[in-house]
C-alpha cells in the first residue's frame, strides 16, 4: 500500500494575528554580484534511518552566492535563517515567497516552510547571500538541526567539491551512529515472557532517536525485530518509549481511508474486541503511539499496543507516518502443535535471540511511495507539519519571545 505524504499546521502564538501571516518568508531586497551556486542538502537517510542534519553543517561562501539545498529523503524539514528576529520584526516585516531568496544580511529571517523530501524529484529552497556575515540556520522539526553560513568577501570559500565531501563525511558518521544502535538492539534478541496460560508475550521495540549534538535529531524508523515468528495464541507488545510518533497498523488496504489525503493523527484506533487478532482482513491500527494526538488534548501518550494472534498465517503491517522510510513489519503465526497448558504463572523473562530475532538491521521495505512536489520548496502558511515541537516559539529562542505552537500534524505516507 502507497502512501502520500501531506501536511498542515495550527499555530497559536502571542499577538498570533500579526506573527501567523508572516511565518512564510522574509521580504527580499535587491540583487548582489552573482557569486555563482553552492548546492547542499537538508537531510539524508536510507530505508529505516534518517539523518536529520544540515549536509553540511557549516558552509563559507563568497558574497553574492546563492546556496541552494535540496530535500533527499522523506522526512519533513524546514530552514529557518534566524539573523536575530523579534516577535516585532514578525509583525512589522512584510512575507515574501521567492526562491532564491535575495537575502540582503538585514531581514530579520528567512523561512522556508515545512518541505517534505523526495528522493526521486527532491524539492530545493535556495538563498542568495548578498552580504558578509556569519548566519545561523535550523530546522525546528528536529532539535539539534543547525547549521551555519559564512559569508565573507574575500579569501577562503567552499568550493562545490569540498562541500561534497564534506556533506559525505558527515552523513557516513551519522548514519554510522544509528546503524550501530540498530546492530546493538539486533543482538539482544527479543524479549519472551511466558503468561498465566502457557502462551508467551514477545515484544517489539522502537528505538529512541539517536546521534547527532541531540538525541532527538537522527532517527531509526524500524521495529526490532522487522519479523517476529511465533506460535498461535501467543501475544505480540509492540512499544514506542521514543517520543517520536509512530503507529502499528495493519490492513491499512481494507480500511477505507484515501491514501492521498489521511491525516495519520485524524485516525483513531481501531482495536478488534479483547485484542485479539484472528487472522482476519480488519483494519487494525494502534493509533498514534509515543506522542499524543492533539486534538484529545492528553497530557500523555500510549506507547505500548498489545494483539494476539490466534490464526496460523503470516501478517505484514507498517507504521502509517514512516512506511515511505521502510518502517514495516512482519508476523509470522505457526499452528499450534499441542493443546495450550494451564501452567502455574511465570514471571521469567528471557532475552534469548530466537530465530526471528536476528534480522540485518537494514530491511527490505515495501515500495515508498512518492512524496506530493512541492516545487521550489516556498512555503506557505498551511503547508507546515509533523512533531508537536514549537515551531513559532523557536523562532524566538534568540531572544526569548513567547510563542506557543501546538498541533503539528503530518498526512498519510
Amino acid at each position: 500500500m502507497k502512501f502520500r505524504l501531506h501536511k498542515r499546521v495550527t499555530v497559536a502564538a502571542v499577538a498570533a494575528a500579526a506573527i501567523v501571516p508572516a511565518l512564510i518568508i522574509g521580504g527580499g531586497s535587491a540583487l548582489a554580484d552573482d557569486g555563482g551556486t553552492i548546492n547542499a542538502k537538508v537531510g539524508a537517510g536510507e530505508p529505516g534511518y534518517s539523518v536529520n542534519s544540515f549536509l553540511p553543517e557549516s558552509l563559507t561562501v563568497t558574497t553574492g552566492t546563492t546556496v541552494n539545498w535540496s530535500f533527499t529523503w522523506p522526512e519533513p524539514h524546514m530552514i529557518v535563517l534566524d539573523n536575530g528576529l523579534t516577535p516585532e520584526d514578525l509583525a512589522s516585516e512584510p512575507p515574501a515567497d521567492t526562491s532564491p531568496f535575495d537575502f540582503d544580511g538585514v531581514r530579520k529571517y528567512v523561512y522556508s516552510g515545512t518541505i517534505f523530501g523526495d528522493p526521486a524529484n527532491p524539492p530545493t529552497f535556495a538563498i542568495k547571500f548578498e552580504k558578509a556575515g556569519d548566519y545561523h540556520i535550523t530546522c525546528f522539526i528536529h532539535p539539534g538541526m543547525d547549521g551555519e553560513v559564512k559569508v565573507v568577501d574575500s579569501g577562503d570559500a567552499d568550493t562545490q567539491a569540498t562541500v561534497d565531501a564534506r556533506a559525505a563525511q558527515e552523513y557516513a558518521t551519522d548514519i554510522g551512529v544509528l546503524k550501530a544502535a540498530a546492530a546493538a538492539q539486533t543482538a539482544k534478541g527479543v524479549t519472551v515472557t511466558q503468561q498465566a496460560d502457557g502462551s508467551n508475550l514477545y515484544e517489539v521495540d522502537m528505538l529512541p532517536a539517536a546521534g547527532g549534538s541531540n538525541s532527538m535529531r537522527d532517527y531509526i524508523q524500524q521495529f526490532f525485530p522487522p519479523s517476529v515468528d511465533i506460535t498461535a495464541g501467543d501475544s505480540v507488545k509492540w512499544n514506542n518509549p521514543t517520543g517520536v510518533p509512530h503507529t502499528v497498523t495493519f490492513n491499512v488496504q481494507n480500511s477505507g481511508l484515501d491514501p492521498a489525503t489521511t491525516d495519520p493523527f485524524s485516525v483513531p484506533p481501531a482495536v478488534p474486541a479483547g485484542n485479539v487478532f484472528d487472522g482476519g482482513s480488519a483494519f487494525v491500527h494502534s493509533g498514534i503511539l509515543g506522542i499524543a494526538p492533539p486534538e484529545e488534548g492528553a497530557q500523555t501518550a500510549e506507547q505500548s499496543f498489545t494483539l494476539k494472534f490466534t490464526k496460523a498465517g503470516s501478517y505484514d503491517y507498517i507504521c502509517l507516518l514512516h512506511e515511505s522510510q521502510g518502517m514495516t513489519g512482519t508476523v509470522n503465526v505457526a499452528a499450534q502443535t499441542t493443546p495450550t497448558s494451564t501452567a502455574t504463572p511465570s514471571q521469567t523473562s528471557t532475552s534469548t535471540p530466537t530465530s526471528s530475532a536476528t534480522p540485518s538491521p537494514t530491511k527490505t521495505t515495501t515500495t515508498a511511495p512518492q512524496p506530493p512536489d512541492t516545487g521550489s520548496g516556498a512555503g506557505d502558511g498551511g503547508n507546515n507539519a509533523f512533531l508537536l515541537l514549537g515551531v513559532a516559539a523557536a523562532l524566538f529562542i534568540a531572544t526569548g519571545a513567547g510563542v506557543t505552537a501546538v498541533a503539528l500534524k503530518r498526512r498519510d505516507f
